[in-house]
């Protein structure tokens, strides 16, 4: 998440940037006059006193807003300097180190020698030569996606070049970083749907203030004494008005439960099968952990960390949803409904039969996502790991 929140800031800079080139690649011309005389366009070589003032404005915006991104960058360098330097003092060692162990060749004196120099140089490099693919990705990434901030500055003085970048940096990313583009389209998805659900919950939570701050029936004043008097009734004006904001709530409502219901058509399979991977990826990663043994320990506990908070973060998330809308009942039944007159009341007591169920995403139509499925998948889990356990080893 460091690498995509720093990477997202350097595109950031970089979008800014070809703003700024544009700015001054349509920095406007001095006007053209009409002659008088033959009724002809006259171009001008210099600008009029009010072209003057506007060019520099223009200027001015233009100047302001490249010390601004100056000192962004500079704020950058502040915040993310020394963990660049760690990064760069890391990928000088591994990188060395890894092309070491991959370099693990012996003289060749026989046969057998041959045969078994072969299965130890290829053991060498299944161990180590994914990852050493992997540290040299990204540190060329890195470094070129920094590079393109330096690029785009080399072009504000020969703005027409400019439309190179459009070219390299698609080319950049489609063809040379489809492992990096990959994983980040599975981290986009699951960013999107979260996105999703926290946008649902604002909804409900909108929902849930318009019934809170419904109106109350208005208070009248007594003309002989002058004193504000407590209606119990609304008036015949107010009863129109309290029909109008019922029936938007409804509304609203329907429309939240018309989009939950999109959301678990789109993302249920996807939701199924992820809830099956936890529930079979839980299990044996537990079982690999129970070896107890160093090398088991850090080759699977940092996954199986990975993997079950992955889990507990997305139940939780959709269990956001459930909690909300659970509170929409109450909210309906304090609703001033004894001030209202009996076609309000029908339209209530509607309105309350059908929030009486929390909305729930579910996986193909079949399992509610949230905290209660999230407890099934680690309770069997734990189950088939303790009896996996107590099976005896062949």
């Amino acid at each position: 998440m460091a690498d995509l929140l720093l990477f997202l800031m350097i595109f950031h800079i970089y979008g800014h940037f070809k703003i700024l080139l544009n700015l001054m690649a349509t920095f406007p011309r001095p006007a053209a006059t009409v002659s008088r005389t033959n009724n002809t366009k006259q171009e001008n070589l210099m600008f009029s006193e009010s072209e003057l003032k506007d060019v520099c404005v223009r200027i001015k915006e233009c100047i302001d807003y490249h010390n601004y991104l100056l000192e962004f960058t500079k704020s950058m360098s502040d915040a993310f300097g020394p963990m660049l330097l760690v990064y760069f003092s890391f990928h000088q060692v591994s990188c060395c180190l890894l092309l070491l162990e991959c370099a693990q060749m012996v003289n060749k004196k026989s046969t057998l020698r041959l045969i078994v120099i072969l299965f130890q140089s290829a053991e060498a490099l299944i161990r180590y030569g994914p990852l050493t693919v992997i540290i040299f990705q990204a540190l060329i990434q890195l470094c070129i996606i920094f590079e393109l901030i330096g690029t785009v500055v080399r072009k504000i003085p020969t703005v027409k070049s400019s439309q190179k970048v459009a070219v390299v940096v698609p080319h950049l990313f489609c063809y040379r970083y489809s492992t990096y583009i990959c994983s980040c389209c599975i981290c986009l998805v699951d960013l999107t749907v979260f996105l999703i659900i926290f946008h649902v919950y604002g909804h409900f939570k909108i929902l849930l203030n318009h019934l809170v701050t419904f109106p109350t029936p208005a208070d009248t004043v007594d003309d002989t004494t002058n004193t504000m008097l407590q209606n119990y009734f609304y008036s015949e004006s107010e009863e129109k008005d309290v029909f109008i904001k019922l029936k938007d709530c409804i509304t609203y409502h329907n429309f939240l439960l018309d989009f939950t219901n999109a959301m678990t058509d789109t993302f249920g399979p996807t939701l199924f099968v992820y809830l099956w991977f936890h529930q079979l990826s839980c299990c044996l990663l537990l079982l690999e952990c129970a070896q107890m043994s160093p090398e088991a320990l850090m080759c699977y506990g940092p996954l199986t960390v990975i993997v079950f908070e992955s889990l507990i973060q997305m139940n939780v998330i959709f269990e956001m949803i459930g909690s909300v809308s659970e509170k929409l009942k109450d909210a309906v039944y304090q609703l001033p409904w004894q001030c209202m007159d009996v076609k309000n009341r029908k339209v209530v007591l509607f309105f309350l039969m059908n929030v009486q169920t929390p909305v729930h995403v579910k996986a193909m139509g079949l399992t509610r996502v949230g905290v209660d499925t999230m407890a099934a998948i680690l309770k069997t889990s734990v189950t088939y790991f303790a009896f996996l356990r107590t099976v005896p080893a062949e």
